[in-house]
């Protein structure tokens, strides 16, 4: 088995395992100054419970988990009479365990693929001991491709929910030429139409390789000053209307985000996608692309893209008959 330290804030964690804790999370979040950054802009309801795993070779972490616990309002969730009776006893109050990493994709496990299978086992003990807590009321779930032997779906689960998300791009083609052949003709058109309008037309104008610092200032850029980025500005007659960021991390990850100035229906996901698909195959060293950001497009119109289409399913399960009869599914959105 597995060593494992538990914290309960990154702040905790010794500097000397923040590298390789990147190099475990890279395939899905950036850096672990996001992690962290995850951690920060959530209220002070919320409690996070962080696990490191170790082998028995090397003192720096093979694996990383993270859970999150929500304070619960007692005057919603608990009854009359046990919230009298948890003053007299000083209890903690009841909380809401959500099991959901902060990527877009929800892993909320990352293993040094050697020590998979060990992992998941020191893991599956984690997960049944934080359900298993008296204070957790409710529990919600984020299950993918990776996670569902660890989170089952049964029939406890008073709400569900589906999302649609781009997965993780793998290098397959030499170059963005050769992704292009693949498409499907009519997708190919739809391709052809939207590079027209971003380099042909005379509407915008792409400019590669911005100084960040002379960008005009915006909070969602402000987020990656520091990590190791480039970028491209997409301009009109007024100045700048969105900037693709690409951060270049641990394993030949690229990660890419985009910061969006004014709306332009001009501007379409279409040819943000393709900018960052080009930039992508022209990097040789960039072997796996993750979007950061979420694109409204169905099963179909990701695969026609040659994209992975990712299915999540977001579930929450009452442990009590009570909190089940108050459970509402927007609560489900209220506390995630």
């Amino acid at each position: 088995m597995l060593i494992v330290q538990k914290y309960n804030s990154l702040s905790e964690i010794d500097s000397e395992f923040k590298d390789a804790i990147e190099g475990l999370v890279s395939s899905e979040i950036p850096s672990f100054a996001f992690l962290e950054r995850a951690e920060k802009i959530k209220p002070p309801q919320h409690v996070f419970y962080y696990y490191l795993f170790f082998g028995h070779v090397s003192n720096m972490p093979v694996g990383f988990a993270c859970f999150e616990l929500v304070n619960l309002p007692e005057k919603e969730f608990v009854p009359l009479m046990e919230r009298m009776m948890n003053k007299m006893r000083r209890h903690e109050g009841h909380k809401w365990l959500r099991i959901a990493g902060p990527g877009k994709l929800k892993n909320f496990f990352f293993f040094e693929p050697k020590q998979l299978k060990l992992g998941l086992m020191s893991l599956t003990n984690i997960v049944a001991e934080m359900k298993a807590r008296t204070d957790v009321v409710a529990i919600e779930e984020w299950a993918g491709p990776n996670s569902t032997a660890l989170l089952p779906q049964n029939e406890k689960k008073l709400f569900k929910e589906t999302h649609l998300t781009i997965g993780t791009l793998k290098k397959i083609f030499t170059s963005y030429e050769d992704y292009f052949k693949s498409l499907p003709t009519s997708t190919s058109q739809k391709v052809k139409a939207g590079w027209k309008t971003l380099t042909r037309d005379g509407i915008f104008w792409v400019k590669e390789t911005v100084d960040v610092t002379k960008l005009p200032p915006h909070d969602k850029l402000a987020y990656y000053l520091g990590e190791n980025i480039d970028t491209q500005a997409i301009e009109d007659e007024d100045g700048v209307v969105a900037v693709i960021v690409y951060i270049l991390t641990k394993n030949n990850n690229m990660h890419v985000d985009f910061v969006f100035y004014k709306d332009d229906n001009r501007l379409t996901p279409m040819m943000l996608l393709q900018s960052a698909l080009m930039k992508f195959f022209d990097h040789p060293s960039m072997q796996s692309l993750n979007f950061l950001t979420q694109f409204d497009y169905t099963v179909e119109e990701i695969k026609d893209l040659g994209l992975p289409a990712v299915i999540l399913d977001q579930s929450l399960e009452a442990k009590n008959d009570f909190v089940a009869g108050v459970l509402t599914a927007n609560d489900l959105r209220r506390y995630s």
